[in-house]
């Protein structure tokens, strides 16, 4: 399941980079909530199941708020950057070097953290955002 709705956001993220016509934020709340169902049933195993997961929390909504811009629920970036952080240390466990290269995990576990402390702290600490 985690692999179709990861399939989908990519899918849907193509067609508005062609089109610019979708509410992106529209799917992927609901993409959101799927993922919220299948962590809370233990569904999200492997370390490409925590991978996708943490991709699909990396897109929680911003919003203008004051004249800056908020996170609707930053707790979902700190969310996806456990995730990512755990799947790191299974790929290693794997040494599945290729997905660390291919996903750049790095990277993502970094722009996660970044935004955390974006939008809860005002400061970034790698400087990814």
């Amino acid at each position: 399941m985690l692999e179709k709705i990861y399939a989908r956001n990519i899918a849907l993220r193509k067609l508005d980079a062609k089109t610019d016509t979708l509410n992106l934020e529209k799917h992927e709340q609901i993409h959101r909530e799927q993922i919220f169902q299948l962590l809370a049933h233990n569904k999200a195993i492997t370390s490409k199941d925590k991978l996708r997961a943490a991709s699909e929390l990396q897109h929680t909504g911003v919003k203008y708020c004051d004249g800056a811009l908020a996170s609707k629920s930053p707790e979902k970036f700190l969310l996806a950057y456990k995730l990512s952080s755990v799947a790191l240390s299974l790929l290693k466990k794997e040494n599945d070097t290729l997905t660390v290269s291919k996903w750049n995990v790095p990277r993502i576990i970094a722009s996660n953290y970044d935004r955390y402390l974006l939008f809860t702290k005002g400061y970034q600490k790698i400087g990814t955002q």
